[in-house]
């Protein structure tokens, strides 16, 4: 989890400009000013890039926190 996790957190603060240190496994979208559909398109997005990963956003639908977020994307790192 310790690279899908600084990825997230690196592309949650590149977009939102957060502290990276700040950004807490069960924090969630609702924890952040200016987390909207525009943001999370761009995230995800810079995320793909720094993994090398296509993200299914299906999979990602049901998870309710930073750390699901990066459980999730490390298993479609596996599958890769």
């Amino acid at each position: 989890m310790a690279k899908s996790l600084t990825t997230i957190r690196h592309a949650v603060s590149s977009i939102l400009g957060v502290d990276q240190d700040a950004i807490g496994l069960d924090m969630n979208e609702l924890d952040f000013d200016g987390w909207d559909s525009a943001a999370n398109v761009n995230i995800l997005f810079l995320i793909e890039e720094e993994l090398g990963i296509e993200i299914e956003v299906g999979r990602l639908a049901n998870v309710k926190n930073i750390g699901e977020m990066a459980a999730e994307i490390d298993k479609m790192m596996d599958e890769a």
